[in-house]
């Protein structure tokens, strides 16, 4: 499987994937293997572009479940630090074209036990490597 990219809503600032990156480098398996995908730096500006995207090399094995695992967790504990009623949400883009999304609205709702099943449900769609139509909108139609 190739790099998986990690994208937020528009409006999300790169600051917020930093936050990210720095959440899931927490673990041992994710380090040295994620990366920023930043744009052209504007003409006639100094410094780098603005940060679009993360990308995260898996491969195969436990590395897929510890970065749903991850994911879930940010999302979740980004909404806990809102005051105001904001969805925060993280967009899985796979090679292939396929893509999963993961909804604070749904992912708050869970019971540790959901929350381990859809865990485990997530990891195993992205180590199938499915297309597009069978992973779309997988994360936010439990709950």
């Amino acid at each position: 499987m190739g790099p998986i990219l990690l994208t937020l809503p528009d409006g999300s600032s790169g600051d917020q994937l930093r936050n990210l990156r720095d959440w899931l480098s927490h673990e041992s398996e994710m380090r040295g293997r994620i990366g920023l995908v930043e744009s052209e730096p504007v003409p006639g500006t100094l410094g780098s572009g603005i940060i679009e995207a993360l990308t995260v090399g898996v491969g195969s094995g436990g590395a897929i479940s510890v970065l749903v695992s991850g994911l879930v967790s940010w999302v979740r504990q980004l909404a806990g630090q809102r005051r105001e009623p904001v969805p925060a949400e993280v967009t899985v883009k796979f090679p292939d074209g396929g893509s999963i999304k993961i909804v604070t609205a749904v992912a708050q709702a869970w019971t540790p036990a959901e929350l381990r099943d859809q865990i485990d449900h997530l990891a195993g769609l992205m180590s199938a490597g499915l297309d597009a139509s069978e992973v779309s909108g997988s994360a936010t139609d439990a709950g």
